[in-house]
């Protein structure tokens, strides 16, 4: 074999390990992605949350865009405590109608809320008003929904097919690297002429 080409195939293979941990971390995402969308894991129990009541002064709706593309749409809502706190910023999915979160601008709320995930809220209540605005089933079924759908998408068989031919290639660009850097590099035949 040409040194040439010997010297490209080593380059080549050299690449052999990060493929192998490609194919490793997308069965290890889908793997993941099956554990958070159980239900013990796709949203936090109710017994688990915080509970705030105070006076919604603004509602807003939040855009953070990425740097490596895709964005992020949630509203934010300022709440001073009834306690007399310092003004606290909570969440809401994006898929809560917009009518829901614009009722709760000027109004006197309860609110059950996740201080780990950036103050993601669950439930909303007006003060005063029988059933909450924004509900913890509702949220909950939301969250569960969207944690399958992401379970779903990574967990079809093209995926994990996917996955295993990237680290059987790997695997197979490991053997051939060794192999070439078994064999000796080959002298250049003198010209017979």
């Amino acid at each position: 074999m040409p040194n040439f080409v010997k010297t490209a195939l080593l380059y080549l293979t050299g690449y052999a390990r990060i493929i192998i941990l490609i194919g490793i971390g997308l069965i290890a995402f889908s793997l993941w992605s099956q554990w958070k969308a159980s239900d013990e894991n796709a949203y936090v129990q109710r017994d688990r949350l915080q509970t705030v009541s105070g006076f919604v002064k603004t509602a807003s709706e939040i855009t953070v865009t990425r740097k490596r593309g895709g964005s992020q749409r949630y509203y934010q809502i300022e709440l001073t405590p009834g306690d007399g706190g310092e003004a606290m910023e909570l969440r809401i999915s994006f898929s809560v109608p917009r009518g829901s979160v614009s009722n709760l601008i000027e109004e006197n709320v309860t609110a059950l809320f996740d201080s780990s995930d950036n103050n993601f809220i669950y439930e909303v209540a007006i003060d005063g008003e029988d059933a909450p605005e924004i509900t913890y089933e509702a949220t909950r079924d939301r969250l569960l929904a969207a944690a399958k759908d992401t379970a779903d998408s990574f967990s079809g068989a093209i995926f994990w097919f996917i996955s295993i031919a990237l680290i059987a290639a790997g695997g197979a660009g490991i053997a051939l690297q060794r192999k070439l850097q078994a064999e000796p590099a080959s002298e250049p035949q003198p010209d017979k002429s």
